[in-house]
């Protein structure tokens, strides 16, 4: 079988990673696979079976320039897919299936679906109402549609009721095995020895408004005044990088960044070690994953954290936290006090409030600090929860995702 996976690049991100994950399945069941890129950016390694075509349109903010790279993306995908007889077609985020699902070619084409908000969410009314039409008519085309998690299931369902027929579930997959061979590369000795003389809550992610790292940085100002035993480690790069450590700052936390020459191996309360290309050996040593996002897609972080045995205490946001903590719970639920779920604990989702001064959250970090105290004092608990939480990662394993794709392939 012949495979064309379409996405804007593969840079860093959780569906770039997801696409790399896809391709090795398929190759290993000796598949063709083809990635298609908008740009040719390749910070993923990628099976050395599969070509990759780069169609050199990359994205715009101007509405009428989008448009115009629909057209012209749609060509160039029509052209490589019918020079390489591509049988199915599955694209990775909204600009990739709307270009994969107008092309007016004969392979299957699935559209996956990432996240629980649409590019017409923020939009102003009368382009919202346009754009909105836009996409129900474009994923119309599709002949199947899978959402990464039942929350976004449900949001593609708000659609209309005929998507219904077409639309899936598939989780995404992940090299277990892998993530736990690169989990044991060691730590500069500088960060093995903060490592392992602290406690570590960790947080990993792009510092951005939707990862919420502010209200981390008030939970280990609470925690700093009842115990000296914890650190806060950030890995991650992003915009709000600045605010965040002058608000740590402002909280009289002591801060260590990539930037700033070390003085202190273990004096700091607070870490922004920046984006790391591998993240697996800090998650191996963390006492705890924090997770504080106010909306996922589905939250790939999660299931890398349980892989090495790492417990997690995730707000309950929408959308795959609840399905991937407590998938036997009502997964419309949402944690409104602690929740000790059967593989992690549930927190009251935060308020999508940007304001970092704002105390109208202070109430869910007291829960916060609470649960952590909880596993801090409570050894047989905390490793009881290590070990439910790579049995549950096991769940989200490339060999057992792939055995859906080609039920859900075999089906079209």
């Amino acid at each position: 079988m012949r495979i064309g996976l379409v996405i804007p690049s593969l840079e860093k991100g959780g569906a770039e990673r997801v696409a790399v994950n896809l391709a090795k399945g398929f190759v290993k069941r000796g598949d063709d696979v083809s990635f298609i890129l908008f740009s040719h950016n390749l910070y993923y390694t990628i099976p050395p079976e599969s070509l990759v075509f780069s169609i050199d349109v990359p994205g715009s903010k101007s509405l009428f320039y989008k448009f115009i790279n629909l057209y012209k993306r749609k060509r160039h995908l029509e052209e490589i897919k019918r020079d390489m007889n591509i049988d199915v077609s599955i694209s990775l985020l909204e600009n990739a299936n709307i270009a994969n699902l107008y092309t007016d070619t004969k392979d299957a084409k699935i559209a996956t679906v990432h996240n629980t908000t649409f590019g017409f969410d923020d939009m102003k009314p009368i382009l919202r109402d346009l754009y909105k039409f836009f996409i129900k008519k474009t994923y119309r085309r599709a002949d199947k549609i899978i959402g990464v998690s039942h929350g976004v299931y449900e949001r593609i369902l708000s659609l209309g009721p005929s998507f219904k027929s077409k639309t899936e579930v598939i989780y995404n997959p992940f090299e277990i095995e892998r993530i736990k061979d690169l989990s044991r590369e060691p730590l500069s000795s500088f960060k093995e020895h903060i490592f392992h003389k602290h406690r570590i809550l960790l947080n990993i992610g792009r510092l951005v408004y939707q990862k919420g790292q502010w209200y981390l940085l008030k939970l280990m100002k609470m925690l700093k005044m009842e115990s000296d035993a914890f650190k806060l480690v950030i890995l991650g790069d992003g915009p709000l990088r600045k605010d965040l450590i002058d608000f740590a700052h402002e909280l009289e936390l002591k801060v260590f960044h990539k930037d700033e020459p070390l003085k202190e191996h273990d004096n700091y309360d607070v870490y922004f070690f920046g984006a790391v290309h591998n993240p697996y050996k800090y998650i191996m040593h963390a006492f705890l994953f924090l997770f504080t996002s106010l909306w996922e897609g589905f939250g790939n972080v999660l299931i890398e954290s349980m892989a090495v045995g790492t417990p997690v205490i995730s707000s309950d946001c929408n959308s795959g936290p609840r399905e991937i903590l407590a998938p036997h719970s009502n997964l419309s639920d949402v944690a409104k006090d602690i929740e000790f779920e059967e593989f992690g604990i549930l927190m009251p989702p935060f308020s999508k409030n940007l304001d970092f001064s704002s105390r109208a959250d202070e109430h869910i970090l007291h829960l916060w600090k609470k649960a952590i105290m909880t596993l801090y004092d409570d050894k047989s608990l905390y490793i009881d929860y290590r070990n439910r939480a790579m049995k549950r990662a096991r769940d989200f394993d490339l060999e057992n995702i792939m055995g859906k794709w080609y039920r859900l392939i075999l089906g079209l």
